[in-house]
């Protein structure tokens, strides 16, 4: 595996400071005939301080997992991404049903309050433009957390599963909420201990 060292050591070398590097199409050779443990020894070297995803064919090679379409179920402990796609495919495919933006607010609010990032595959048209029925759906995410930024950026994992049906998160004394599915006629939450001082709208 001459070539791929190769190759990433040109990555490693000719294009200054990165922060991260992200390993995709691990399969067809085993972590002993990729290498591995020398091609990040190599890595670490070169750029220290970068950041690698975990498919280098080697179960303690790399700093966060990359589960993809399906989140995982319950509380992580280790840092991690949900891979998603649009629709159904990685690539461009004329006339695909989309997940719509409500969807995309459901799955990045479960990410959140597990403690993931979500990374959301983009798939451009031909001549590199973004075809306006994706373009909508990243724009109504972006606006959505936009709106919400405070239960978002800097917060922690919130209420274990089954306290709350929804997703949250929180951030010294306060809990947020992201309810699903409204309107609604009540919001219940469980195993809240101590006084509650407030409730508010977050986004009025």
């Amino acid at each position: 595996m001459a070539r791929s060292h190769a190759r990433v050591r040109h990555l490693c070398t000719a294009y200054g400071k990165i922060d991260l590097l992200w390993f995709d199409a691990d399969w067809g050779h085993s972590a002993e005939e990729w290498d591995t443990p020398g091609m990040v020894a190599m890595i670490e070297k070169l750029q220290p301080g970068i950041v690698l995803n975990n498919r280098l064919r080697h179960g303690n090679l790399g700093h966060y997992a990359t589960p993809e379409q399906t989140a995982p179920l319950g509380p992580r402990h280790d840092s991690w991404e949900l891979c998603d796609t649009l629709g159904s495919a990685w690539w461009y495919e004329k006339g695909e049903t989309l997940k719509e933006v409500s969807h995309l607010v459901r799955i990045f609010g479960d990410m959140v309050s597990q403690g993931g990032n979500y990374l959301l595959n983009l798939s451009p048209l031909g001549d590199g433009t973004i075809a306006p029925e994706q373009r909508e759906r990243f724009d109504g995410l972006g606006a959505w957390i936009v709106r919400h930024s405070e239960a978002i950026y800097g917060t922690r994992p919130g209420l274990p599963p089954g306290l709350f049906n929804g997703a949250s998160t929180r951030r010294k004394g306060a809990l947020y909420l992201i309810a699903y599915d409204r309107p609604r006629d009540e919001l219940v939450v469980k195993g809240l201990r101590g006084r509650i001082a407030r409730a508010t709208h977050l986004a009025s």
